[in-house]
């Protein structure tokens, strides 16, 4: 989800991420290779969101990627969006999100 408005303000995350997550491949065969039938399902988002709505879960560190950033970045991604909040209330950024259902029974 490059474009999960968290990677926009804290770019570091998105590298983090990367690697304390697999790929939904590795997952599948990791799943399969241990005598599970395995079925993936995958539900895709791309909307535009208001930054007034996403900002409270910079704030409280709600998404624990941003636990991984360091604090001074942490404070630049926070910095941004506030800036952008102050020049606009209403703007928006688009963001993505996916999510990956694994159902696996043993065969």
């Amino acid at each position: 989800m490059p474009k999960w408005w968290v990677f926009q303000y804290f770019p570091s995350a998105y590298e983090k991420d990367l690697q304390r997550f697999w790929p939904k491949e590795r997952l599948f065969n990791e799943l399969a290779g241990r005598d599970f039938t395995v079925e993936a399902r995958m539900e895709y988002k791309m909307k535009e969101e208001k930054v007034a709505d996403l900002i409270h879960y910079a704030q409280n560190k709600d998404i624990s990627s941003l636990n991984l950033v360091d604090e001074h970045e942490y404070r630049q991604g926070l910095e941004r969006m506030e800036h952008a909040l102050k020049k606009d209330p209403a703007i928006k950024v688009v963001n993505e999100l996916a999510e990956i259902f694994f159902l696996a029974k043993k065969k």
